[in-house]
C-alpha cells in the first residue's frame, strides 16, 4: 500500500509503459508522462507531488503513445519513447505480481538476485 519514488536519467529511454514518471524542465514546466500500466494509485499520488514539483503547480498530463513532438522535444532532438515490454500487463490481474527488488551484477555468478520480495 506504498508508493516508492526513483530518479532515473532524464532521458526519453528511461520511460517504461509500467509506471507513470513526473518530469520537471529547467523552464519549471511539469509533465506527468502516464505509462499505460500506470495504476491509479500511482497516478493519483504522482500528481499530488508534481503539484509541488513545478514553479506553478500545473502538470501536464502526456498518455503513453500518444506524446506531442513538444513534449518529445525537451529531451533533444529526435528523441522517442522506446516501446516496453508489456509485463505490466500483470499487475491489476496477476496475485503473485507484486513490488520487487532487485541487484544486477554481470561479474557475478547469479547475474541478478531477488533482494526485497513482497508476500501475498
Amino acid at each position: 500500500g506504498q508508493i516508492a519514488f526513483d530518479e532515473v536519467d532524464f532521458s526519453s529511454a528511461s520511460l517504461c509503459s509500467g509506471f507513470p514518471y513526473l518530469i520537471s524542465t529547467q523552464s519549471g514546466k511539469s509533465f506527468l508522462w502516464k505509462g499505460k500500466g500506470s495504476g491509479i494509485d500511482e497516478l493519483s499520488c504522482a500528481r499530488l507531488i508534481g503539484m509541488d514539483f513545478g514553479l506553478t503547480g500545473e502538470v501536464e498530463e502526456i498518455e503513453d503513445g500518444e506524446e506531442p513532438a513538444s513534449f518529445l522535444q525537451i529531451f533533444g532532438k529526435e528523441a522517442k519513447v522506446p516501446k516496453s515490454a508489456d509485463h505490466w500487463r500483470m499487475k491489476p490481474n496477476y496475485n503473485k505480481y507484486c513490488t520487487r527488488l532487485f541487484c544486477a551484477d554481470p561479474a557475478a555468478r547469479r547475474q541478478v538476485c531477488i533482494i526485497l520480495r513482497c508476500e501475498n
